[in-house]
């Protein structure tokens, strides 16, 4: 952005990034078990508070004009710029660095948030997995 390390970290005092996913149709959507090695892959498991993975899929109905799909939400993350974090701004750390850090001060990862919605059923995985992961 051409702005100086110190003019960030001094100014930053967070971040906000959001997506837009598809919702699943209450009417139709259908659970499935996924299998075990996705799960463990993914970190399904800890989302999922150690119980069996249970994803949801659409199927089309009427009320969704036969697509699965009624809406959208978001799913987002907050970066709230600590001490820590400015540090590593100023040494000129990389995105992951910074991303880990925030992450074990208690952030919500995109992924995260987004994981927890397709294992309540309000979307999919592939939805999440879309606009998370880099192809």
């Amino acid at each position: 952005m051409g702005v100086p390390e110190y003019l960030l970290a001094s100014t930053l005092t967070g971040a906000m990034g959001q997506r837009l996913v598809r919702t699943l149709c209450p009417d139709c959507r259908e659970p499935f078990e996924t299998l075990p090695e996705l799960a463990q892959e993914l970190g399904l498991g800890r989302l999922a508070g150690g119980e069996s993975v249970r994803l949801w899929r659409p199927r089309g109905c009427e009320n969704c004009n036969g697509t699965g799909f009624r809406g959208r939400t978001t799913i987002s993350e907050v970066l709230v710029a600590s001490d820590s974090l400015r540090r590593l701004i100023l040494k000129r750390s990389d995105a992951r660095e910074l991303h880990q850090a925030a992450v074990s001060e208690g952030m919500t990862a995109m992924f995260d948030e987004g994981a927890r919605k397709a294992l309540t059923g309000l979307t999919t995985l592939e939805e999440v997995l879309k606009v998370t992961r880099d192809v």
